[in-house]
């Protein structure tokens, strides 16, 4: 356990006086980086919240981070900002939370194009036809923890644009074992 000061978090966990809050992704990131001294981690948010009424300093962020080894294998920490606290656990060596196996990706869009009835326009896309006659564009990402469940975290670059502007839908594959897998499926 660490502690922030109270500018620290309110620089990653902003709230508007009515209440909103949000998490700054990349002054959260740089901050467990120069903690952890770990270099280019990788981050996925699971819980945002707050404790009291605007404006409060109990604000509350869990997670997960990760330094992949290029292999599908990663350092993992999970993390909690709470208020005041930083607290940074080590899970150790494991799977990549969001998959980096090529074979293991071809299988899961070849899934989700079957399941959805779309069709595999390039590695890691789909398209999913709507039931107007157009299609969309869907973004297929194997994730091997539960603790990744916002698009945000798994896209980057033009495709976190087609996400933020509704042109990009995702489907998060969590592998299950004996080959089957739940698939949630985002603005598809």
């Amino acid at each position: 356990m660490t502690h922030i000061t109270s500018e620290q978090l309110r620089t990653i966990v902003p709230m508007t006086i009515e209440g909103d809050i949000s998490v700054n992704v990349e002054e959260l990131r740089s901050l467990l980086e120069r903690r952890l001294e770990q270099p280019d981690l990788e981050l996925a948010i699971s819980r945002v919240d707050y404790l009291g009424k605007a404006p409060t300093l109990s604000r509350i962020v869990d997670g997960i981070c990760w330094w992949s080894r290029g292999d599908n294998r990663a350092l993992v920490w999970s993390f909690r900002v709470d208020a005041l606290r930083l607290d940074i656990i080590s899970e150790g060596d494991q799977l990549c939370p969001i998959s980096e196996d090529p074979d293991l990706i071809t299988r899961a869009v070849g899934a989700v194009a079957n399941y959805t009835g779309g069709q595999v326009n390039q590695r890691g896309r789909i398209e999913v036809p709507n039931g107007d006659g157009t299609a969309k564009q869907v973004r297929v990402v194997v994730v091997h923890s539960d603790r990744v469940v916002r698009p945000e975290d798994c896209l980057s670059g033009v495709e976190l644009l087609a996400w933020n502007a509704g042109r990009l839908g995702v489907a998060l594959l969590f592998p299950l074992g004996e080959g089957k897998a739940l698939i949630r499926m985002m603005e598809c």
